[in-house]
């Protein structure tokens, strides 16, 4: 059970303000739908396994004295697979009642959405000149 794909189906980037100073910068990954479905599993035969189709938002917000001066949005989803067609259902009753996956898959979707966010907001604020989304490393002089 697990991350089968996802997928980006919205991308918006928001220049508001001019960024100059300090600016902070905040990523925001959100859960926002979960539907039970049926998955098409090249792994299986291209037989079709339970799963769960998770729709998420995923934020950099670029902050200066709690103004939003840029913004980075991503919406897209991810699949899920699951070990039967009951459990698809109860993670997606349980999403609409509490807005909360099982613990589990909520980790295992979420650091799916942190990666492939990071990755392509990092891209994007390059391409539109924002700060990098992440701390990139860096060569420092060693003292003497």
């Amino acid at each position: 059970m697990g991350v089968v794909s996802s997928n980006v189906y919205e991308i918006s980037v928001k220049k508001k303000k001019p960024l100059t100073g300090r600016v902070n910068v905040e990523n925001k990954p959100k859960i926002t739908d979960v539907k039970a479905t049926k998955i098409v599993a090249s792994f299986a035969g291209d037989t079709k396994v339970p799963g769960i189709v998770v729709d998420f938002e995923y934020v950099t917000e670029y902050q200066q004295d709690k103004e939003v001066l840029a913004e980075i949005l991503l919406k897209g989803s991810v699949l899920y697979t699951v070990k039967d067609e009951k459990e698809a259902e109860n993670l997606e009753k349980g999403f609409k009642e509490d807005k909360k996956l099982k613990e589990e898959v909520e980790i295992a979707v979420l650091n799916h959405i942190l990666n492939k966010g990071t990755l392509l907001a990092l891209d994007l604020s390059q391409k539109v000149e924002l700060p990098p989304v992440i701390n990139m490393p860096r060569i420092v002089r060693r003292g003497k």
